[in-house]
């Protein structure tokens, strides 16, 4: 049986893509698994593989390359721990193994409804709502959201809408911040 992969960004350690099945398209397009919109990336960049124990990564004639552990690669196989980049941007494979993660930390950052449960805030929302947070403190845009989720816009905004009147924020730039601030420096109420 396959490892539940995941890519933690090395520039933004909340950032990480956790492989949707055994198979994931990495680019700028939004067609892909994996969008990257930076201007290194190309539309169609890379395809992951999940295996056993690695991750096969598969350059798609990319323009300015795939790279594993600082190597240009074509066709390579990663563990957990090893780097990856697609043209700037740099991430780290973690696996799941038997449910025990192979990278440890004190908060759950790769699962944001656990993680945001330290806030005690998550029960104000609803399992709709849960599942458009978690999509969201990844860094995906409300449009893709929707697509993802199979509902409309309209109703991606109004659960967004409710999750900033919960953690008392107006923006996402607000709700990252305190996110980030959480994960450095994390404190429960008792």
């Amino acid at each position: 049986m396959p490892a539940a992969f995941s890519l933690r960004c090395t520039h933004a350690p909340f950032f990480q893509f956790t492989m949707p099945g055994s198979r994931a398209v990495v680019g700028r397009s939004t067609k892909c698994d994996l969008i990257l919109s930076d201007p290194s990336v190309s539309r169609r960049h890379a395809e992951l593989r999940a295996g056993d124990a690695q991750l096969q990564v598969l350059d798609l004639d990319s323009r300015n390359g795939t790279f594993v552990d600082g190597v240009r690669v074509h066709n390579d196989m990663i563990g957990p721990g090893q780097e990856v980049r697609f043209g700037n941007l740099s991430f780290v494979a973690e696996a799941e193994i038997s449910g025990a993660k192979t990278e440890s930390s004190d908060i759950d950052t790769a699962n944001p409804a656990a993680f945001a449960d330290n806030w005690g805030r998550m029960e104000e929302l609803s399992a709709a709502q849960r599942r458009v947070f978690n999509l969201l403190v990844n860094g995906w845009l409300e449009k893709i959201i929707a697509r993802r989720l199979g509902i409309s816009y309209h109703t991606v905004h109004n659960h967004v809408r409710r999750i900033y009147q919960v953690f008392h924020v107006h923006s996402r730039a607000e709700l990252m911040a305190t996110y980030i601030r959480q994960a450095v420096s994390p404190t429960r109420a008792e």
